[in-house]
């Protein structure tokens, strides 16, 4: 979630079939010198989001290639109140207001 849309100091949500949570925050890009803040580099609860909730439905199996699946979902909830924290938002969008957020999938082989 980068609210400003400037690349900097944006929020960073990823999460897998089982549920597991990493979270970070970017000051700016690694690119422009970018250091993150997550427990990945020690910095316990700087990246992450206070309240942030997620849930995950799988249909099918995790980790079988042997079987057929249908794929899998993910529902995240974001407090406002969390993403002000560390400055993403100041609160709720008002009117005009714009919001970037952008979603990926990685499959690593």
């Amino acid at each position: 979630l980068d609210a400003g849309g400037s690349n900097h100091n944006y929020y960073e949500f990823e999460v897998n079939a089982l549920n597991t949570v990493w979270e970070l925050r970017l000051n700016r890009p690694y690119k422009n010198g970018g250091s993150e803040y997550s427990e990945r580099v020690g910095m316990k609860g700087e990246g992450s989001i206070p309240g942030m909730q997620s849930a995950v439905k799988v249909a099918g199996s995790i980790n079988d290639p042997t079987s057929e699946d249908e794929g899998w979902s993910v529902v995240a909830r974001f407090p406002f109140s969390g993403l002000a924290k560390n400055g993403h938002v100041t609160g709720p969008p008002r009117d005009g207001d714009v919001w970037r957020l952008s979603g990926s999938r990685v499959e690593w082989s």
